[in-house]
């Protein structure tokens, strides 16, 4: 609301601070993120009223609300609208900046934000960032996790040649990078092979959902968030195959075990333990299933 009420705080302190919000973030520990956000968003708010150091604060304050404030806000189930006043802040500090790398980070949180509201044109349309060279590691880090994204919002469009040029261009900018962190993205070739997971279950093809996943070593993902993010889209499309169901249960299980708020608290997946449970038998699997939907408060 424009009244931030916290301290000025040196820009190194500040550095360390997001630092560790946005790793603790990345290592699935939510408790850890949920405590220390507010009083780091006042103190980086206040510490940008002030007038010192504002070229980096605005590219922290772009920074911490997209990959922190919103990813945290998403991974525990909070309300949209709540994830896309993030996103503005993240959009406000960024239009202020002249840094490709911070129109970057607010474009991949913007356009997340759009899908959630089902707006697929204006969310590719936020993911054109013109200024964006790969003259540099980052620089191609973020272009690949722009492209992944625009492939996810093609997919959700029903454009499938925009879907397939998109995924290909971040898998050949992959193979230049490398695995990396830049902007705390996590992009390279075996984060790409999680997003063509989520792609192709967002095209509707679960078999090739699957057969991807046969191909992504889940040991070599860089972060437990993206672990997790394999064994949960893993899991989504094994539900969807015949006679694979108890296989989707123990990949779930896994995801769930390295993220719990992921399962429990995401819309899609209480969705899909709903219809898992209606096949459950009564075995070891199936009660490794009841406990799950338990946990995420269904019906049981």
């Amino acid at each position: 609301m424009g009244e931030p009420d916290g301290s000025v705080v040196p820009i190194d302190v500040l550095k360390v601070r997001v630092s560790a919000v946005l790793e603790a973030q990345r290592q699935c520990d939510y408790v850890t993120v949920g405590a220390a956000l507010p009083e780091l968003i006042r103190d980086l708010h206040t510490s940008l009223n002030a007038g010192r150091d504002v070229e980096k604060l605005l590219q922290l304050l772009a920074l911490t609300h997209v990959q922190g404030t919103q990813a945290w806000l998403t991974d525990i189930g909070a309300n949209l609208d709540l994830g896309w006043q993030a996103a503005l802040l993240a959009k406000n500090s960024a239009e202020r900046l002249d840094n490709p790398l911070s129109h970057a980070v607010s474009a991949f949180g913007t356009s997340f934000g759009l899908m959630g509201a089902g707006a697929f044109e204006l969310a590719s349309k936020a993911l054109a960032v013109p200024s964006l060279a790969t003259s540099t590691p980052e620089a191609m880090q973020a272009a690949g996790m722009l492209a992944l994204t625009s492939s996810l919002v093609s997919a959700a469009r029903g454009d499938q040649s925009a879907r397939i040029a998109a995924l290909d261009h971040a898998a050949d900018l992959a193979e230049h990078t490398g695995e990396g962190n830049a902007l705390w993205f996590g992009f390279g070739p075996s984060n790409v092979g999680v997003w063509r997971m989520s792609i192709a279950l967002e095209s509707g093809d679960c078999a090739e959902a699957a057969r991807i996943a046969a191909t992504v070593n889940p040991e070599a993902l860089p972060s437990p968030t993206r672990k997790s993010a394999y064994w949960r889209e893993y899991g989504r499309a094994l539900a969807r195959l015949p006679r694979r169901q108890d296989d989707a249960v123990m990949a779930l299980r896994r995801a769930e075990l390295i993220s719990p708020a992921r399962i429990r608290r995401h819309p899609f997946m209480r969705s899909v333990l709903a219809e898992l449970l209606v096949k459950a038998k009564r075995d070891a699997v199936g009660r490794e299933l009841r406990g799950m939907a338990y946990r995420a408060g269904l019906p049981v």
